[in-house]
């Protein structure tokens, strides 16, 4: 049986389990953060009552989303656990998304023109949150962008089969073009307006990459012309090609507010700035390639409240995720 009881004062998730609701009137169900979910039995407390008030700590429920204990949410959304798969991560070789070098939903594709936004909050992404919760860049709203999975990508990723936008079908993706580098300009600047005081932070990319230097450089000059802009992301440039020189130039240019890590093979030799992918359940918080993403090892719910990748003191440190995509293979 599992004992929630003394989660509340950490501050983690809150809801109420009572009765399945499913027709059958067995077993428990946890409901709270917007979903709900049915129990494993392993998960089951026993009560006099019909309900028990609980705090569970963070972890992933379908349909739910990470709720603070001072009310409101994290993240509109969860995420499933990390699969650790790579086969059924990966598309095959043959894939048309492969040979094309391209999306799998090629549907959620839209021109700069047509999307109500490119900068997006942080609140509808599992991973990401609403507002910075801790460390430097505490207060700051998050927004993420979102390009296109391998069009945008440098062909030498080493996750261009696995890339976990597999298995995001819903997510809304921006195709490159000038038309593209103008409208975000103009919402960099509205938002830099809009957090004049406070500052905010941007997730590059929440799929795709730095498509060329030119792309690369703009984020460059944005940085110079509003410091209220914070960049935190990974990119599968090398950071020997131009595009990584750029992206090093502006780490030194503005090392308390961009923090662009070069994913790189985990047999890699650790540089600062790094991130990497494993294909194995992490064997703790910290594994023989680097420190594991503490999100997903259900150690805090979301970058929001971690902060662990723009952390300053984290910098020379590598950051390693568990390989994760979808779990079936598509057609």
């Amino acid at each position: 049986m599992v004992d929630y009881r003394g989660f509340a004062a950490r501050g983690d998730e809150v809801g109420t389990l009572g009765p399945h609701a499913d027709g059958t009137g067995a077993g428990w169900g946890w409901s709270g953060g917007g979903g709900a979910c049915r129990m494993n039995e392993a998960e089951e407390l026993a009560t006099d009552g019909r309900h028990l008030k609980i705090a569970r700590p963070w972890r992933s429920i379908h349909g739910g989303s990470r709720r603070l204990a001072s009310g409101g949410t994290v993240t509109r959304f969860v995420t499933a656990p990390a699969a650790a798969d790579r086969q059924q991560a990966s598309l095959p070789p043959g894939h048309p998304a492969i040979i094309g070098a391209t999306t799998l939903f090629p549907k959620s594709v839209v021109d700069a023109a047509d999307t109500p936004r490119l900068l997006v909050s942080g609140h509808n992404s599992a991973k990401l949150g609403r507002v910075v919760l801790k460390g430097p860049w505490r207060g700051m709203p998050i927004f993420l962008l979102t390009l296109v999975e391998r069009e945008t990508c440098p062909a030498t990723c080493g996750l261009w089969a696995e890339c976990f936008g597999n298995a995001m079908p819903l997510a809304r993706r921006h195709r490159y073009s000038p038309e593209l580098v103008a409208r975000l300009e103009e919402e960099l600047r509205a938002k830099s307006i809009e957090h004049r005081r406070t500052g905010f932070v941007v997730r590059l990319h929440n799929l795709g990459d730095f498509p060329d230097a030119g792309y690369a450089k703009r984020w460059l000059h944005w940085m110079a012309q509003m410091p209220q802009i914070h960049a935190f992301g990974y990119t599968a440039h090398r950071a020997s090609t131009e595009v990584g020189r750029i992206i090093n130039t502006a780490g030194a240019m503005f090392p308390d507010r961009w923090a662009i890590r070069f994913s790189v093979p985990p047999d890699d030799d650790p540089q600062p700035r790094q991130a990497t992918t494993i294909w194995r359940q992490a064997e703790g918080p910290n594994v023989p390639e680097g420190i594991v993403c503490p999100a997903q090892t259900h150690k805090t719910a979301a970058c929001a409240t971690c902060g662990l990748c723009w952390a300053p003191a984290a910098a020379s440190k590598r950051i390693v995720f568990i390989g994760h995509g979808m779990r079936r293979r598509h057609a």
